[in-house]
């Protein structure tokens, strides 16, 4: 499983600025975001038993995922992704 981490859900933040008419209010943008408390996806999958990493560059991406290939069993690989 690979998820791909841009710290937001840039879809909703699309419908938000639709239904206020433009930028919304940093109170109601927050409603729509997940950055704060960030979710660690990775302690997520290891509190089920799931092998887990998180790759912050192309670098580690590669590695991580050549590594999940190669080892039997589900993994997760958080990639982090600009916004």
């Amino acid at each position: 499983m690979v998820i791909l981490n841009n710290r937001g859900y840039a879809i909703l933040h699309g419908e938000l600025a639709a239904i206020v008419g433009g930028k919304a209010g940093p109170r109601a943008a927050r409603m729509f975001d997940i950055e704060g408390p960030e979710i660690d996806w990775c302690a997520m999958a290891r509190a089920t038993g799931v092998p887990a990493v998180r790759a912050v560059d192309t670098a580690a991406f590669v590695e991580a995922i050549t590594r999940a290939n190669a080892t039997p069993g589900p993994h997760l690989i958080e990639a982090m992704v600009g916004r």
